[in-house]
């Protein structure tokens, strides 16, 4: 049985992806058989969705199907920023720098060292944002991207995806009984406040090219 792997930046809908797919008749995890103990254990399941997938996508033996699930990389910083993932002063108790040695933020540190180097909190927001979502582009063919904006709501967009992971396309009844079922924000974190202001720098450049390389820029 083939299997297929949905990766991506944190916080740009693998868990709307694994949900979908296991609706549509295709088991897939979230985060199960790639997380922070394992690499690559399906045990059982037809795929798994997960960011943590992304620094092992090279490594896949070539019968997996790999999609880029990407998200508008702006609404992505600003979960990030507002999650207080990445941040160096966070409004939830901790002291300062203490998500620093938090497991998820050590994973990301193994193949990002320098994301620290940025000092303040929005910066290194963005700077992961557009680190791990390059190491796809860099790593896989872009035509294997899908954006969550459409999946979740184009069945002929969902279609496609389906395709290229599975090899067949379920029943459109079936496509968009899942896009009804299932809210964009399934596994969301908090709402980024509308406030959030990125800096006129080179890494607000870099952000603004990635949005419109990636189709979000009108």
């Amino acid at each position: 049985m083939d299997r297929f792997v949905i990766t991506g930046c944190g916080h740009s809908g693998t868990g709307w992806a694994a949900r979908a797919m296991t609706m549509l008749g295709y088991p897939c995890g979230h985060e199960w058989a790639f997380n922070l103990e394992h690499v690559g254990r399906f045990v059982g399941l037809r795929g798994d969705a997960s960011w943590l997938a992304m620094p092992h996508v090279l490594a896949l033996h070539p019968s997996v199907r790999v999609v880029h699930l990407r998200r508008d990389p702006l609404e992505v910083v600003k979960s990030v920023y507002c999650s207080n993932f990445l941040r160096h002063h966070c409004t939830c108790g901790h002291e300062p720098g203490a998500h620093r040695n938090e497991p998820y933020v050590q994973y990301i540190l193994r193949f990002y060292p320098d994301l620290w180097d940025n000092k303040t909190d929005i910066e290194r927001a963005i700077s992961w944002v557009i680190w791990w979502n390059r190491r796809f582009d860099l790593d896989v063919n872009p035509k294997q991207a899908f954006r969550l904006e459409d999946v979740s709501q184009d069945p002929v967009a969902l279609e496609d995806m389906v395709d290229y992971l599975v090899g067949e396309i379920p029943p459109r009844r079936a496509i968009e009984a899942v896009q009804a079922a299932i809210p964009r924000n399934t596994n969301s974190h908090r709402r980024a406040p509308w406030d959030v202001e990125i800096p006129e720098n080179s890494w607000g450049e870099e952000l603004a090219l990635l949005r419109e390389e990636y189709g979000y820029c009108i």
